[in-house]
């Protein structure tokens, strides 16, 4: 997972819990906010078991935040975060062009068919492309609720103020667009090899 933290304008913290460390990068935004410069990074162990449970990682990554803003003396308000490629559904849908509320209903159809818990236990979101044909493509992202307010709560308890959530597979996919404009139609993967899972974006 990695967390983005914005100092102002300027200045950006990249945070990444992981089972077996806490990884924290500081580094400063570019023109816009278009894009980063990481200068240092923080790396803390965090002590816990292989076996540890989703929810210790959490609640240790908390304690251990607070930890390394308060050694660095680096102060930050407002937080991005991504959820874990494991704890998210991504899909990738086609279907009729439609626009206004019968897009709305058929994504929210879509949803229902395509995700494995009722609509009102998870987070939504959508974003539509056009494209030439007869067909929208249409990439759905959905996280359980509870996920994120676990979250949510380690952030709050280092005293920081979630803002946007995303998905680590879509912010790796995003990292490297600029790169892929250039690969033309080559098949490009990109793997993320943590300590307990890996993500794989092709």
């Amino acid at each position: 997972m990695a967390l983005s933290i914005g100092f102002g304008s300027t200045s950006l913290v990249v945070i990444d819990p992981g089972r077996h460390t806490l990884k924290v990068g500081v580094g400063t935004l570019g023109v816009k906010g278009k894009s980063a410069k990481i200068q240092s990074v923080y790396t803390v162990k965090t002590g816990l078991d292989p076996s540890a449970s989703p929810e210790e990682v959490i609640e240790r990554s908390g304690v251990l935040l607070q930890e390394v803003l308060k050694r660095h003396g680096l102060s930050a308000k407002q937080v991005s975060f991504a959820i874990p490629g494991r704890a998210s559904f991504v899909r990738q849908l086609r279907i009729p062009k439609v626009s206004g509320d019968r897009l709305d209903r058929l994504i929210q159809y879509e949803a229902r068919q395509q995700i494995p818990f009722p609509l009102e236990d998870i987070i939504l979101d959508s974003h539509v492309f056009d494209t030439a044909g007869p067909e929208l493509a249409v990439t759905l992202v959905a996280i359980r609720k509870n996920i994120v307010d676990q979250y949510c709560a380690m952030l709050k308890s280092a005293g920081l103020v979630p803002d946007t959530i995303d998905v680590t597979t879509l912010s790796l996919f995003n990292c490297f667009y600029p790169q892929l404009k250039a690969a033309d139609e080559e098949v490009v993967a990109f793997v993320d090899i943590g300590a307990s899972t890996t993500d794989i974006v092709v």
